[in-house]
């Protein structure tokens, strides 16, 4: 006997959907539909900018959305395929690979055949993808096969291939301001019909740390706690069913990584460990970390103590073999030595000293002598041909060309084994100067 339909009315319909939303959570209820109802990013949203010019105006390209979490790159990439009419396809980088790639491509193709529109592919935790798989993407976004809206927490210069950055647009989103915070908390409290003291609100705006979604999430758990009346004492109680306001790719992440590095800049090993301490109970990339101690290794610690740099870098090897806990052992002792030794950012100013030089300037011509001389006829040209050896000739004068004869860019901090080290460039011009001055 056979089964027969309930019939179901277009109110039962309505009702359902009506039940749908409800039970939607509250950050996704009150994610914008328009550009307009974006709260905050007025630095890349204004007129002038690409990232509008690519909303708002005709023309589609492949794009990068770096910044924190909970500050809209998932809404950005959805407001930029319903302006342009796109279909909209929706990865992540943790749960997909390339067969889910290729996939996606060949389902853009059979799109674009049947209707003749492009497909957006928003791509999230696109730092998650290893070499390979970032490449595999590269020619689907050349072709124009796919647009790719590539979104990431980690900085693209170290979580992202130069071929594939170069190919996109890249846009940074800052954590959002305490006061895009409080339009959003109105926006919510109207929706839900919920009040909240003065001093409970405040505690709300600090732990949302300039995260949209995690500021959402807190009130809607603090909303339901006492039908919608919220004090201190339900914000307090939401956030300790929330955890911790550190989130490895939050706001908390910049911040604390920010504190760390001038902890140690300072000398300060009491606080190095505090920060070092909360960064890796906080779940951050102990590689983040690595490479940051790296870094520091070379533009804070420098030539005082060269051995610094050796250290970060085996450091940072050990973090790659062992992963943590082990690893943490090394990024101790690493973080320890740098804090505790000389200091010195000589070779930074140098650097940029140099480079001031040649921004937005001509460049000067390379001294002759120091040109290759590899046939007869660069020899013929002059090339080369007055180079003096300094293993065999006591060398005075600069390299340098002849417009910048003179400068000097590094001059030792006097920290470390830059101590006692003659500044070079200075030595030179002076001797130079003085065998100009005999008779």
């Amino acid at each position: 006997m056979g089964v027969v339909a309930p019939d179901v009315s277009e109110d039962s319909m309505d009702l359902f959907k009506q039940r749908a939303v409800a039970h939607r959570p509250l950050a996704d209820r009150l994610r914008p539909q328009t550009l307009a109802e974006v709260v905050g990013h007025q630095d890349i949203l204004n007129n002038a900018s690409i990232l509008y010019s690519i909303i708002e105006g005709g023309h589609l390209c492949s794009l990068i959305l770096w910044g924190p979490p909970g500050v809209g790159k998932t809404t950005l990439a959805r407001l930029l395929a319903h302006r342009h009419d796109a279909h909209l396809v929706e990865l992540s980088a943790v749960r997909v690979g390339i067969p889910e790639l290729r996939k996606a491509a060949a389902d853009a193709a059979d799109w674009h055949q049947l209707h003749g529109r492009p497909t957006v592919l928003f791509l999230d935790e696109v730092h998650r993808f290893s070499k390979v798989q970032q490449d595999f993407l590269l020619p689907l976004v050349e072709s124009g096969q796919l647009i790719l809206v590539a979104a990431t927490t980690e900085h693209p210069g170290f979580a992202l291939s130069p071929a594939l950055r170069s190919r996109c647009a890249l846009v940074e989103l800052q954590a959002l301001e305490e006061s895009d915070l409080e339009q959003l908390m109105h926006r919510a409290l109207e929706v839900e019909s919920w009040s909240i003291t003065e001093e409970a609100k405040q505690q709300a705006l600090r732990l949302g740390a300039g995260d949209a979604r995690r500021l959402l999430n807190l009130l809607e758990r603090a909303g339901h706690l006492r039908g919608g009346i919220i004090d201190v004492q339900e914000v307090t109680t939401a956030a300790g069913r929330q955890g911790g306001i550190y989130e490895a790719k939050g706001s908390a992440h910049y911040d604390t990584i920010s504190a760390f590095i001038k902890a140690m800049r300072a000398s300060d090993p009491d606080a190095t460990l505090h920060y070092l301490a909360r960064l890796i109970e906080g779940g951050e990339d102990p590689l983040f970390i690595a490479r940051r101690l790296v870094i520091f290794a070379s533009e804070d610690v420098g030539n005082a103590d060269p051995h610094g740099l050796v250290l970060a870098n085996a450091a940072a090897q050990a973090v790659q073999q062992l992963g943590l806990p082990e690893g943490r052992f090394a990024l101790i002792q690493a973080s320890l030595y740098l804090s505790c030794g000389p200091k010195s950012d000589a070779g930074y100013r140098a650097y940029e000293l140099a480079k001031s030089d040649l921004v937005g300037r001509s460049w000067p011509p390379i001294p002759m002598d120091l040109l290759p001389a590899a046939t007869p006829l660069h020899r013929d040209q002059g090339r080369g041909v007055d180079y003096k050896n300094p293993h065999r000739v006591q060398m005075n004068e600069s390299l340098l060309p002849d417009v910048l004869q003179g400068r000097v860019y590094y001059e030792p901090s006097g920290q470390g084994m830059e101590r006692g080290r003659p500044p070079v460039g200075k030595a030179r011009r002076q001797a130079d100067a003085g065998a100009k001055e005999e008779p």
